[in-house]
C-alpha cells in the first residue's frame, strides 16, 4: 500500500487492513507513529558514525599500528597495549585534544620511546603519526565504510520538507571525507554539518544543538535529533525538548522512536 494513501486513512481503516493483513501489524503502527511524530518537525538532525553509516575500522587500525611499529621498531603488541592504557583514560573527556586520535598515538609514542630510552625529535613523531592518520583513513574508507545505497536518495527526499543536519563529534576533516563517501558533495544532501570543532567539545553535550538553535534561530521542540546511542546522541537533546529517534537493534534509555536501521524513517513498502 502507498505510504502517503495509508496516512489519509482513519485509525479504523487501519485496523481493518491489519485484520486482513496481519503481517503489516507491527511495521504499520511503527510507522505511522513514526510519521505522525516526526512530519511536525522542521529539522532533522543526524548522527554520522553507525547512523547515516555503518562503521568498523579494524582493519585500519591495524595498518596504522603496522605503520607506526615499524617506523620506530616497536613490538605491536605491547605498542596496542599501551594505546589501550591511554584510551581508556580519556575515553570520557570532553578535551578536543585529549580525545583526538593525534594525542593518544603520540602519546603511546612517546612511552613506548622512554621505555625503549631512544630520543626521537617532535617533528619525525609528528610526521610519522600525520602519515598513520592518512594510511588509517585510505583503509577505513576501503573497507571500513559500509551504508544501504537506499539511504542517500531517502534524505533528498527528506531534503524537500526538512531543514537537515549532521551533528558528529567526529573531527571536520574526517568527518568529510567519510560524508564525501557516501553522498558525494555533501552540501547537495545537508543544510549544514557539525563537527566537534564548531561545538567546541565531544559528545554527549548539548552544545551541538544549541550551536544549530543560534546560528538558525530554532526552536529545539521543532528539531528531531536521529542517533545510534542514547547517552551520546540523545539524552543531551531530549532534555532540551528535542525529539529523539534511537537508531539501534537494541533499545536503551528513553529515545521517543525507536528503530534498527535509519531506513525506516521511510521505508520502501509497509
Amino acid at each position: 500500500m502507498c505510504k502517503k494513501a495509508l496516512l489519509h486513512l482513519s485509525l479504523t481503516d487501519v485496523q481493518k487492513i491489519i485484520e486482513i493483513f496481519p503481517h503489516f501489524r507491527i511495521r504499520a503502527f511503527q510507522w505511522i507513529k513514526t510519521v505522525g511524530i516526526i512530519m511536525k518537525q522542521k529539522s532533522l538532525i543526524f548522527d554520522a558514525d553507525n547512523t547515516l553509516y555503518k562503521v568498523n575500522a579494524k582493519t585500519a587500525y591495524e595498518k596504522q599500528f603496522s605503520f607506526i611499529c615499524d617506523s620506530f621498531g616497536f613490538d605491536r603488541i605491547a605498542f596496542k597495549e599501551e594505546w589501550k592504557k591511554i584510551i581508556k583514560t580519556v575515553e570520557f573527556s570532553t578535551s578536543l585534544i585529549k580525545r583526538s586520535r593525534e594525542y593518544s598515538f603520540t602519546r603511546a609514542i612517546n612511552i613506548a620511546l622512554e621505555k625503549k630510552k631512544h630520543h626521537v625529535e617532535k617533528n619525525i613523531i609528528e610526521d610519522v603519526v600525520e602519515k598513520s592518520l592518512e594510511l588509517f583513513y585510505e583503509e577505513l574508507l576501503k573497507t571500513g565504510i559500509e551504508f544501504d545505497k537506499k539511504i542517500p536518495p531517502m534524505i533528498l527526499k527528506l531534503k524537500k520538507r526538512y531543514n537537515l543536519f549532521v551533528a558528529s563529534d567526529e573531527y571536520r576533516k574526517p568527518l568529510l571525507k567519510k560524508l564525501s563517501f557516501m553522498f558525494g558533495n555533501s552540501d547537495d544532501y545537508f543544510d549544514d554539518i557539525v563537527s566537534c570543532q564548531e561545538a567546541g567539545c565531544l559528545k554527549p553535550s548539548k552544545k551541538f544543538y544549541e550551536y544549530l538553535i543560534k546560528k538558525y534561530k530554532f526552536d529545539a521542540k521543532s528539531m528531531t535529533m536521529i542517533g545510534d546511542d542514547w547517552r551520546r546522541d540523545l539524552e543531551p537533546a531530549k532534555q532540551m525538548g528535542i525529539v529523539t529517534v534511537l537508531v539501534n537493534a537494541k533499545k536503551e534509555g528513553c529515545p521517543d522512536i525507536w528503530m534498527n536501521e535509519i531506513n525506516q524513517l521511510m521505508p520502501d513498502e509497509l
